[in-house]
């Protein structure tokens, strides 16, 4: 207790005979004074202290008063006695007068007595307060650091919690959603599988139907030896199927064929002139054969190949009917009846590519659509799988951060505690100063109180204690925190009077900037950098640091305990893009054409094709924009191989009367020689005969009289592949020499998709590919499959051969380097 009343002060009972002593000598002094002083001044003085006296009087009686001091250890006995007695006289109602009457003289001792307690018990009571003021601080720091301990230990339990409650079952719906979507693929995959091989099963049936046709008109060979093996592989697989379900499925053909198809007939039966060979077997006319095998037929590309096919080798009139397989043509079938039997031959083995074309794009499509499904498929899976792992690790995870959370809980608990008896604390020692300093200002209460009625029974005036200023400081303190020592002094404002209470010390030593001093967050060394995120295209990485002593009283926080930083920021793949190549020659001597310039752009790492689209690859200049001259000669370094179709769509009476002089047209405008022009040639149906690349304009010449008719299919990949042959064979490796290949055909080529690869491989090689076509315009996307870009500048087509020879100088001008006329030489440059 900072409060005390002073019990042990020491007792004065070895000095009271000279105390008395004293008092009495001073008492008399003051008798003496007080007789000389007059009775009304004396009078006066006393009502007026004790006026101002009772004024501030305390609401305390002489006997409570009295009791208060009985504990005062440090009063003598017999000042101790005499109150005693004083309380005993006013309670049997005796007066002031007769009070002082029957006591003793000693009233200014007991008085100087009193205000010596005064003095002592008013230093107590500051010293007190000062004790008090340092416990309340202690006290309030202890309470607010046990609230900031409690406030990191509730955070600590919220972070936990959010991950000891994470919902895995997040992941677990995430996983069940994947499973469902999954399934759906796979059921999607299976039906579109099925849907294709049905379309496949028709196609392979269709193909043995159109195996059949050809076999009986004894057109089988059009085809080729290697599609004759295809066509024979199909159909032994179409075989087998059949064996299996003997029933033909009549109900999927549609009957509009059979008008066509009546059409078909009347042809055959016009030109082969004999029976064929299934009406001999099985007894039955070749219309009812064909009429069946119509029935047969399954799928659209089936039935109307048919249609495309004798669409294509009818001439060409505007007023000729068009065909249709709804109702029956007599005027078109009167019109196919002027066929032949190599274009009859030409024209269903042009049917049955049609059928083995729509065949290999239904497997292509089947084998991508078979990838896809495996691709995504796996995808699927993959995800599965991550999203299993992720869902283990969400548990461990969970397991792991409720066992966390349970020590965050109990570790919260305990600071809940301290936090409560910190506050506690605080409120015992606030309750205690309260009571320590409300029990030391009753006491003075209590020694004022007896003083006042001590000098008024001995008639003395009211004694007033020293008045003093508050205490100041003298200096800084000797630390900024953490408690430090400085000087502070007080002045007197008013002295004692009439036996006050003393002054007391004026000057002390005191406790200052008692806060404790900030102390700092303190961090340890990083951790090794963690492994990248990613191996290219950007990752992260990161690293952290312990905290080895958190921040307390508004010290510099922990800052910076982890650190990130981009890693393998280099792309996962790159676009290699090559060098632009010198300029082509333009592709036209006159009128206005193209020269190219192309560079190489590869894709590298993760980069595929489609990553580097945007990478230019072809740059393109306009050129030889002068106007052709109505006369000229082509001249320059070139090999020019014509691919001539001379199958039975062309027949061989328009083979001798159109084509070859076509032929000797063109070649009378090319400047041949072994150094200039160079001409081969390629005659292609089913078969090819090819004659070298020449620089002799007779043996040119010579060369188109005996072109061969070859009759047969419109086998045109097998004219490019002889074409690339003779190239590599008797072409000239020059930088200066440009190598073109002319096809010359009136027919849609049998395997579109293989004249495709056969000219890519020739443009590999450097080769320009171009086409003169005699028929119906054919659409862009086909013309695109057989001649070189751009295609305005390498397709041409005529209605007729005799169309196409009598514009024969305007092919010349696309695939001719130079142009001699008879003043100037138009070069195929870019004009400055």
């Amino acid at each position: 207790m900072f409060f005390v009343h002073a019990h042990h002060h020491g007792s004065h009972t070895a000095d009271l005979s000279v105390q008395q002593q004293d008092d009495i000598l001073m008492e008399e002094v003051d008798d003496e004074l007080d007789q000389l002083a007059s009775s009304l001044q004396r009078r006066t003085a006393l009502v007026t202290t004790a006026s101002s006296e009772s004024s501030s009087r305390p609401a305390m009686n002489l006997p409570e008063a009295a009791g208060i001091l009985e504990t005062a250890a440090s009063l003598p006995n017999e000042t101790r006695a005499i109150i005693k007695r004083m309380v005993k006289l006013q309670e049997n109602g005796a007066g002031y007068r007769e009070i002082g009457r029957r006591l003793q003289k000693g009233g200014r001792r007991i008085i100087r007595e009193l205000s010596r307690l005064i003095e002592r018990y008013r230093t107590h009571l500051e010293e007190g307060q000062e004790a008090c003021q340092s416990r309340l601080i202690e006290a309030e720091e202890a309470s607010k650091e046990a609230r900031q301990q409690l406030a990191r230990s509730t955070a600590a339990v919220t972070e936990v919690s959010a991950a000891a409650y994470a919902d895995c079952s997040a992941v677990r719906g995430q996983t069940i959603k994947t499973e469902d979507m999954l399934t759906k693929h796979e059921e999607q995959c299976k039906a579109s599988i099925t849907s294709l091989r049905d379309r496949l099963a028709d196609l392979k049936h269709d193909v043995g139907v159109r195996k059949n046709i050809m076999t009986d008109t004894k057109c089988l060979d059009v085809l080729g030896r290697d599609a004759i093996q295809l066509l024979d592989q199909l159909a032994e697989s179409q075989q087998k199927a059949s064996d299996d379900s003997p029933e033909m499925n009549a109900t999927s053909s549609s009957s509009h064929a059979l008008p066509l198809l009546e059409c078909h007939l009347m042809m055959l039966r016009m030109h082969q002139g004999r029976i064929l060979s299934a009406e001999r077997s099985q007894g039955h006319s070749s219309f009812a054969v064909f009429r069946q095998l119509a029935l047969q037929l399954r799928t659209e590309e089936a039935r109307k190949s048919l249609t495309r096919a004798i669409a294509h080798v009818m001439p060409p009139s505007s007023t000729r009917p068009s065909i249709s397989l709804a109702t029956s043509q007599p005027v078109v079938c009167a019109e196919l009846s002027t066929l032949d039997r190599p274009a009859m031959c030409d024209l269903l083995g042009q049917m049955t590519a049609d059928v083995m074309t729509a065949l290999q794009e239904g497997r292509d499509q089947m084998d991508e659509q078979e990838d896809g499904c495996i691709a995504a498929e796996r995808s699927y899976t993959d995800e599965l799988a991550t999203l299993e792992d992720t869902f283990g690790r969400c548990e461990v995870e969970k397991a792991q951060s409720m066992d966390a959370l349970k020590q965050a809980e109990k570790e919260e608990s305990i600071k809940q505690h301290l936090h409560l008896e910190a506050d506690k604390a605080f409120q015992r020692v606030r309750d205690e100063c309260a009571a320590g300093e409300t029990s030391s200002r009753k006491f003075l209460e209590a020694v004022r109180t007896v003083r006042l009625e001590v000098a008024t029974i001995y008639k003395r005036p009211a004694p007033s204690d020293c008045e003093l200023a508050d205490w100041h400081s003298e200096g800084a303190c000797s630390k900024t925190c953490g408690g430090g020592k400085m000087t502070r002094t007080r002045t007197v404002i008013a002295p004692p009077g009439n036996g006050g209470a003393g002054c007391g010390p004026l000057t002390k030593t005191a406790k200052c900037n008692t806060d404790p001093c900030p102390i700092d967050c303190v961090l340890g060394n990083f951790s090794d950098w963690t492994d990248c995120s990613a191996t290219c295209g950007g990752g992260l990485m990161s690293r952290q640091r312990e905290v080895i002593r958190e921040a307390r009283h508004n010290g510099s926080p922990c800052v910076g305990t982890e650190e990130t930083r981009q890693c393998n920021v280099d792309p996962c793949g790159s676009c290699d893009v090559g060098e632009w190549h010198e300029w082509t020659p333009c592709d036209r001597a006159c009128g206005g054409g193209f020269r190219y310039s192309r560079r190489v752009v590869a894709p590298t790492g993760t980069f595929t094709a489609d990553d580097c689209k945007a990478e230019e690859t072809v740059k393109r200049q306009d050129c030889s924009i002068d106007v052709c001259p109505t006369n000229f000669t082509c001249t320059g370094r070139l090999d020019l191989v014509f691919a001539v179709d001379s199958s039975g769509s062309v027949g061989e009476a328009m083979f001798e009367s159109e084509v070859k002089p076509l032929l000797r047209a063109m070649v009378s405008l090319l400047d041949i020689s072994w150094r200039s022009v160079r001409v081969g040639f390629v005659d292609y149906a089913t078969s090819v005969k090819t004659r070298r690349l020449t620089g002799s304009r007779r043996s040119i010449i010579q060369g188109i009289e005996k072109l061969p008719f070859l009759s047969g299919g419109t086998r045109t990949d097998v004219a490019l592949s002889a074409a690339l042959r003779l190239i590599d064979r008797w072409g000239r490796d020059w930088d200066d020499v440009m190598t073109t290949v002319v096809i010359v055909t009136n027919g849609k080529p049998f395997f579109p998709f293989l004249v495709e690869n056969q000219r890519l491989r020739l443009e590999e090689r450097g080769v320009r590919v171009m086409m003169l076509r005699v028929g119906r315009v054919m659409d862009q996307t086909q013309q695109q499959l057989y001649v070189s870009q751009p295609l305005q500048h390498n397709f041409n087509n005529k209605l007729s051969y005799g169309e196409m020879r009598e514009g024969y100088k305007e092919p010349v001008t696309y695939f001719c380097p130079r142009l001699k006329s008879q003043h100037i030489d138009q070069l195929a440059t870019t004009p400055s």
